[in-house]
């Protein structure tokens, strides 16, 4: 359906159907051209070289200066149409009785769904999803500015921590690594929980229409952004590495951008399952710390992982932060070899009597490259836990359709 105000010839012939409203009442509805006839009927023909639209405004139209005549022309043209749809309503076949048609009636319904090819509804949806995510330059701007700074400002707080003694210099840079997915983790699903509660009336009406199915619009709006949440946490990784002093390598860093990737990803895809149960943009900001500070808390920071309560161990589990910041310890301290000299036979002293001589002794103070062996099995669990945030988030809009199905 489209609405526009006062179209040109041109563009009012590309219309195929016209419905004419007056005084709150349908004047017309069929085919485009059938509306000249049908004025022509009731003695109002379209002059020539004169926009239909005009005439057809020019005479439904309620002029102050002749307003019963106005009234009494468009009574004319209401009363007709009402006229000829109780005339079709009379050429119908009588009624069953509900209950007998019910079933078809529900197969019907979801037939609907069937209107447009799957590949048609998915690459529309897509296509509109991307623009909504690109229609505002100033929040485009405003996120890309949040990156930049954010990321320049963390990198300058740990500043070539790689310098400091062997104690500063573990407590430091495991601090930055933190800070870098815990503040990535919080943008992401803060963003993302508001969207639904907003775009939900949309697609209540969308839904009941059944003009798409419902798992096409989570996988159509995942792909949409695909290209920002990805390009966001690259240009905040370049900035913060080589600030912090994270190990030059161009493999340790490409594999820094890809963990922070995901992590977005899993922000993101926990904010969606907060945002579809939401009933509106308060309730879902809310509840975005309470859901996410827990999961934060097994990241293996706060609490080693070999510390971890067993009746906890579940949620260990399901955590981003844990498999994210375990792969980002594996990344930067794995092969690092002899970070300091430790006291041996002849004696000698550690910094603040912490002594680490290899990366892989940092690992194990954290708890962290022993759960799961390698950065493959990490890699392998953030994705899994990616979509499987994004399957639940489908079976949490499932279950609120379902209750507002029960409730009518």
């Amino acid at each position: 359906m489209c609405t526009i105000h006062q179209p040109s010839s041109d563009t009012f012939n590309m219309f195929n159907k016209l419905l004419l409203l007056a005084e709150g009442q349908t004047a017309y509805l069929g085919p485009l051209e059938g509306a000249l006839m049908n004025f022509e009927e009731h003695g109002y023909p379209c002059p020539n070289n004169y926009n239909p639209a005009d005439h057809y405004i020019n005479v439904l139209a309620i002029k102050p200066s002749e307003e019963e005549e106005s009234k009494e022309r468009v009574k004319t043209f209401t009363s007709a149409y009402a006229e000829k749809e109780k005339a079709l309503e009379l050429d119908k076949p009588p009624k069953l009785d509900e209950r007998a048609v019910s079933l078809p009636d529900e197969i019907r319904r979801l037939n609907q769904y069937h209107r447009e090819p799957v590949w048609r509804q998915f690459t529309t949806i897509t296509w509109r999803s991307w623009l909504n995510t690109v229609r505002d330059p100033l929040v485009m701007l405003l996120n890309l500015a949040q990156a930049f700074f954010v990321g320049i400002m963390v990198g300058l707080v740990f500043l070539q921590v790689q310098n400091d003694p062997i104690a500063e210099r573990v407590q430091n840079i495991v601090g930055a690594i933190f800070i870098i997915l815990v503040e990535n983790s919080f943008v992401a699903a803060l963003t993302v929980a508001q969207i639904f509660p907003s775009y939900y009336p949309l697609f209540i009406r969308e839904d009941d229409n059944r003009m798409y199915k419902r798992w096409i619009y989570i996988v159509s709006d995942t792909l949409a952004n695909f290209p920002i949440q990805i390009l966001f946490p690259f240009i905040y990784i370049v900035l913060t590495y080589f600030l912090v002093g994270f190990q030059t390598d161009a493999d340790k860093f490409f594999i820094a951008a890809c963990i922070l990737i995901l992590v977005v990803f899993a922000g993101q895809s926990v904010g969606y399952c907060i945002s579809v149960a939401s009933p509106n943009v308060p309730v879902a900001i809310t509840l975005v710390t309470p859901i996410v500070i827990p999961f934060m808390l097994f990241a293996g920071l706060f609490l080693n992982s070999d510390s971890t309560p067993p009746y906890f161990i579940w949620m260990e589990k399901i955590s981003w932060f844990k498999w994210a910041f375990d792969a980002y310890m594996i990344n930067e301290w794995k092969d690092l070899k002899n970070l300091t000299v430790c006291p041996g036979p002849t004696g000698g002293v550690c910094p603040r009597g912490i002594c680490f001589e290899h990366g892989i002794e940092v690992l194990n103070s954290y708890g962290t490259g022993t759960t799961s062996g390698d950065l493959g099995a990490d890699f392998g669990i953030m994705i899994g836990l990616v979509v499987g945030y994004r399957v639940l988030a489908y079976f949490i809009l499932l279950f609120r359709l379902w209750l507002r199905e029960r409730k009518r």
